[in-house]
């Protein structure tokens, strides 16, 4: 089973962006809290890029903001691709197909 549940915080302000096909969609990430191995060190953050589509995209952009805690469920998934160069890299993303904001408000627009 492939799933995926993060709770964190929402790390860039978000932006739909369109496929050519015209779906929306945004990436972005969520800072994930990791506590330290070690008691006397200060504890970690993880940044993990996700990926939203749809309905999901739009209520990010509507309802969360730059910093704000968010909910996550989803699936993992591995692309691979080339670089420049021609060298093969894999991205670990997570597909987000629920979001959960702690406290959504409509955002004003400008």
């Amino acid at each position: 089973m492939n799933q995926v549940f993060l709770t964190g915080t929402l790390v860039e302000t978000p932006e739909l962006k369109k496929t050519t096909g015209g779906t929306i969609y945004l990436k972005n990430s969520i800072g994930v809290w990791r506590p330290s191995k070690d008691k006397t060190a200060k504890d970690n953050v993880d940044f993990i890029p996700f990926f939203a589509s749809g309905s999901q995209a739009e209520f990010i952009q509507k309802y969360v903001k730059k910093n704000a805690r968010i909910n996550i469920g989803g699936r993992l998934q591995l692309t691979t691709c080339k670089d420049k160069d021609g060298n093969e890299t894999k991205r670990l993303d997570v597909i987000a197909e629920k979001i959960f904001a702690d406290n959504p408000k409509k955002l004003e627009t400008k």
